[in-house]
């Protein structure tokens, strides 16, 4: 199926298309396109007129996803970008070749010279904006005791990440992001089960340090200049072509010079080759997260 959305029926006067970028099935792949490349409503406009990146989304009809993997609707898809005003909703199906080329023609000029990712600039609605404490320091850790299982752990070993968090940093609130964590719930850790995606992002936003298995959050973090350790292990049991390369070329793609990031199972040999350092989550112990920890400045 194939749905068409035609520009007079979505844009504003004014406002024209400059590029059409196409986005994939899963909420990283989403993250990853908006933030390669800059949204244009950051550029002057000497002729009253505003340009926007126009996109296009293929949705879990049009590619081949796991079994296992969660793909977000077309539409909640479209509803997320709708707090971008930089962007505009392109319909769904795959994107004309010749705009494929020329958006890869301009992230080809822009990250030689750009360190990471542009912050797509959500405008957040106030039911995107889960309350946090003032005063203290506030830690996500994204878990995944359900889902792929070439990214799921023990509940032993993220609770006594849990409480590795709480010793190292005695000020932090603990947001844990997992939509199975309930029974991670304890002092100074707050679960958030069943948030929005668009607060889950505003979440991650506005957070002083991300731990995470390897997830969409990480493009967050990366365009908010946010320190963030990033559990990387071995899929290639479970998925043969997730090579360690392969991940890294794609999935860290925009995020190949972030000083913030800490990759913890994932060794880089330059921009196109890596290697894999644990293996499997199997072999991951919490040790090997807490070391990995950054020191954080004054809260």
């Amino acid at each position: 199926m194939k749905v068409e959305i035609s520009p007079e029926s979505e844009g504003e006067a004014g406002q024209i298309d400059m590029l059409t970028i196409q986005t994939w099935g899963g909420w990283g792949d989403v993250l990853r396109e908006i933030s390669l490349l800059p949204v244009p409503r950051r550029m002057p406009s000497a002729w009253g007129v505003s340009l926007a990146l126009r996109v296009r989304h293929l949705s879990a009809e049009h590619i081949r996803v796991h079994a296992d993997a969660r793909v977000p609707s077309a539409e909640s898809v479209r509803e997320m970008l709708e707090r971008c005003p930089g962007l505009r909703w392109g319909g769904v199906g795959p994107v004309a070749r010749r705009w494929k080329a020329a958006a890869r023609g301009i992230r080809a000029l822009i990250e030689p010279f750009h360190p990471g990712l542009f912050d797509p600039g959500f405008d957040w609605r106030d039911n995107d904006m889960v309350p946090l404490e003032p005063g203290c320091r506030h830690i996500v850790v994204q878990t995944h005791l359900e889902g792929l299982p070439a990214k799921r752990w023990t509940l032993t070993g993220w609770r006594q990440v849990l409480d590795g968090l709480k010793i190292r940093y005695p000020d932090a609130i603990l947001h844990v992001l997992d939509p199975a964590g309930a029974a991670l719930v304890g002092e100074r850790i707050v679960v958030h089960d069943s948030l929005s995606f668009p607060a889950a992002v505003n979440l991650v936003e506005r957070c002083d340090l991300l731990v995470s298995v390897d997830s969409w959050s990480k493009y967050v973090a990366g365009w908010k200049g946010i320190p963030q350790v990033v559990i990387e292990p071995d899929q290639t049991p479970d998925y043969p072509r997730h090579t360690a390369s392969t991940i890294w070329r794609h999935s860290f793609r925009g995020l190949h010079k972030n000083k913030n990031l800490t990759l913890l199972g994932l060794a880089p040999d330059g921009t196109k080759r890596a290697r894999y350092t644990f293996g499997p989550m199997s072999n991951l112990r919490p040790q090997d997260v807490l070391r990995a920890l950054p020191a954080l400045g004054t809260s």
